[in-house]
């Protein structure tokens, strides 16, 4: 229902996109679930909010936050199946590289869907967490001071005509360093 006031409110105000994704489900019964049930699951979810959607002219961009939406494989199996043109991605090169994925791949496979960027940069220690869990709120180091290639996700991206992005960057040193290192890609 909240996805469905925010499409709403969206197309009432001109606003291009909203972002959503994947609810992994916490009980054990919903993590038993197979991947095509899980595929099933995500987009009979998005079917209404989608066909919405498109009457508003407005994109539902799924965003990698979820072990189905933290894969290439997992978002163009969703994608196949809600077969709709208000259907894009968000990109969190954080969320995706946590969840396992290549962000400059991931980057490649979408850049014609691709409507927004959450960029973030993620240390070292976390890489034992790697494919293991899935979305992550706020980095708490800079852009370019991590694992993630986050200068080939631009560099994929730089034609791609996205016109909004969000720094997921905690506090304001972070911010700071992170705005020059985008000034050195020439992304701002």
């Amino acid at each position: 229902a909240e996805i469905m006031k925010a499409l709403k409110m969206a197309g009432t105000l001109d606003i291009q996109y909203v972002i959503t994704t994947e609810h992994a489900g916490s009980t054990e019964w919903a993590r038993s679930l197979s991947y095509d049930q899980k595929i099933f699951s995500i987009a009979e979810k998005l079917h209404e909010p989608l066909r919405l959607a498109e009457d508003l002219g407005v994109k539902l961009l799924f965003e990698p936050h979820g072990p189905v939406s933290d894969t290439i494989q997992g978002i163009k199996d969703v994608r196949a199946m809600v077969d709709s043109s208000a259907f894009g991605v968000c990109l969190d090169t954080g969320n995706s590289w946590l969840g396992g994925a290549d962000p400059v791949e991931m980057a490649r496979e979408f850049k014609d869907i691709i409507g927004h960027v959450h960029w973030k940069d993620l240390p070292e220690e976390m890489e034992a967490d790697r494919g293991i869990k899935t979305g992550c709120g706020f980095s708490m180091i800079a852009l370019g001071e991590g694992v993630i290639d986050i200068a080939g996700v631009f560099e994929v991206l730089r034609d791609a005509g996205i016109q909004h992005s969000t720094l997921e960057i905690c506090g304001d040193d972070n911010l700071l360093r992170s705005a020059e290192y985008l000034k050195n890609l020439e992304a701002v």
